[in-house]
C-alpha cells in the first residue's frame, strides 16, 4: 500500500441538497477536521462520508460528531476533551 499525503476527501450525496448546500457542508467539515488531521500521521489520507442528517445539523453538532469520531479512533492521537 502506498503512503498517503495527508489529504482529506469529503463525499456528499445529492440527497443532502443542492450544490450550494453540499458545498456549505463540505466547507464546514473541512474547517472542523483541519486540526485533527494536523495532529495525525502526515502519511494518512482521510475520507469523510457525509450523511443526509448533516444538512439539518448545526456547526456545533457536526463538530461534536467529528470530535467524537477522532477521539474514539485508535489510530489518531487526539487529546480527549474535558467535556466528554
Amino acid at each position: 500500500m502506498l503512503p498517503g499525503t495527508g489529504l482529506v476527501g469529503i463525499a456528499t450525496s445529492k440527497k443532502l441538497g443542492g450544490k450550494p448546500q453540499r458545498n456549505h457542508v463540505k466547507r464546514q467539515i473541512r474547517e472542523i477536521v483541519r486540526p485533527f488531521v494536523a495532529q495525525s500521521n502526515p502519511e494518512w489520507d482521510f475520507i469523510v462520508l457525509v450523511s443526509e442528517r448533516a444538512s439539518n445539523a448545526s456547526f456545533a453538532e457536526i463538530q461534536a460528531d467529528i470530535r467524537q469520531l477522532f477521539e474514539t479512533s485508535p489510530w489518531t492521537p487526539v487529546e480527549k476533551s474535558e467535556s466528554s
